[in-house]
């Protein structure tokens, strides 16, 4: 998908057929899959379109006009709450995206948004472009963005890029910055490198199996990268073992 433009196959790419042409998408078009609801599709440009037929048929939710919509993030724990992540604000919807409210800018442009998977309301969103000397990098909501609070600490003060949430307690962060990868949990003061093995590089997009234990890094130029998640996988799942690498990065081939 490109260009605000959708396609979809049932056949393994033997035949494909275009769903939707947005106006004014950027050039890899935003595709949000509805976490409980798998026929409940949504993309943007600068509105937001909404399909709960699987892509059949798309119905257009807002009426707006300025900065393009950068990302759209729906709660797990309740796909009723979505957020709809701008450069310079916040939009969250709490019946669908039916209606919106505002929840400001909390840092300069901002980058990523994530969720928490137990709670609606816990957010945290990360803010690109060099910013002076005062660090404004990740800021976290308990409130659904009707509040902010700075946890940028001693982050380097450069753009990050991408953030990532790891299911299980403690609320586990991972962002990618100009100059790799950080972690921080509910237990931590501050943010520890997490990129033993992975070059000093932009890491623009950042993944998480829960179920395999994995974080997978995407860089600027220099490939896709891969490691085991922070911490002991009995969290998660009883059956699971203490991880024996993590923080160990690995270039995927």
């Amino acid at each position: 998908s490109q260009n605000g433009s959708i396609n979809r196959t049932l056949d393994g790419w033997n035949s494909s057929n275009d769903l939707i042409d947005t106006e004014d998408s950027d050039w890899i078009t935003i595709i949000t899959q509805d976490p409980v609801d798998s026929y409940t599709v949504f993309t943007a440009g600068r509105n937001l379109f909404k399909s709960t037929d699987n892509g059949d048929t798309w119905a257009q939710l807002t009426e707006l006009s300025g900065q393009k919509i950068q990302s759209i993030e729906i709660s797990e724990s309740n796909n009723q709450v979505i957020y709809m992540v701008f450069e310079n604000s916040i939009k969250m919807s709490s019946d669908g995206g039916v209606t919106w409210v505002n929840r400001g800018n909390p840092g300069p442009y901002i980058t990523s948004l994530v969720i928490s998977k137990y709670n609606a309301n816990d957010i945290w969103v990360t803010c690109g472009r060099y910013d002076g000397t005062v660090a404004r990098r990740v800021f976290k909501s308990t409130n659904a963005g009707y509040s902010w609070s700075n946890i940028s600490g001693t982050l380097p003060n450069m753009p990050v890029n991408c953030s990532a949430y790891q299911a299980g307690n403690l609320n586990r962060i991972y962002v990618g910055t100009d100059l790799g990868i950080f972690y921080r949990n509910d237990t931590l003061t501050d943010w520890i490198s997490y990129g033993q093995g992975l070059p000093n590089v932009p890491v623009a997009e950042l993944e998480i199996d829960d179920n395999a234990f994995k974080i997978w890094a995407g860089t600027f130029g220099r490939g896709l990268w891969s490691s085991d998640l922070f911490g002991i996988a009995g969290e998660i799942g009883a059956s699971l073992e203490l991880i024996s690498q993590p923080n160990q990065f690995l270039i995927l081939p």
